[in-house]
């Protein structure tokens, strides 16, 4: 008799497992997508990590637009501060004659620098554009 119950008991107990497997195994097939679904979802995916590119590239252009207008900004800037020294220095050059050659000499030092500085910076943004 105990034999019987065991067996029994056994039965119900696999009768149990099953059921609670078939309602497992049922909620995982339902949160799986469909083949067709699954193929919706990467092309979705697909589309989404596309935009996501180009809208990093945009934010790229306008950043490098943006610092390009900066330096170009900057390069007339440079430019209109270097006609004035040379228009400065053109109207006072009899002054000069007057000044010691040692002033002279770092005045046209500075406008050199100022040359460079401006050539140097056009080179900069025609390497940026």
């Amino acid at each position: 008799m105990e034999e019987q119950c065991q067996t029994k008991a056994r039965k119900k107990m696999v009768a149990v497992m099953d059921e609670e497997f078939k309602k497992v195994d049922g909620a995982g097939k339902k949160n799986l997508p469909a083949p067709g679904e699954k193929n919706q979802l990467e092309g979705k995916l697909t589309r989404e990590r596309v935009d996501f590119q180009l809208e990093r590239e945009k934010e790229k252009e306008a950043a490098a637009l943006k610092l390009k207008n900066n330096l170009a900004g900057m390069l007339y800037q440079l430019r209109y501060t270097k006609a004035e020294i040379t228009a400065f220095s053109k109207r006072n050059y009899e002054e000069m004659e007057i000044m010691d050659e040692e002033e002279v000499e770092e005045m046209e030092g500075g406008l050199n620098t100022v040359n460079k500085t401006d050539a140097d910076n056009q080179k900069t943004i025609n390497q940026g554009g």
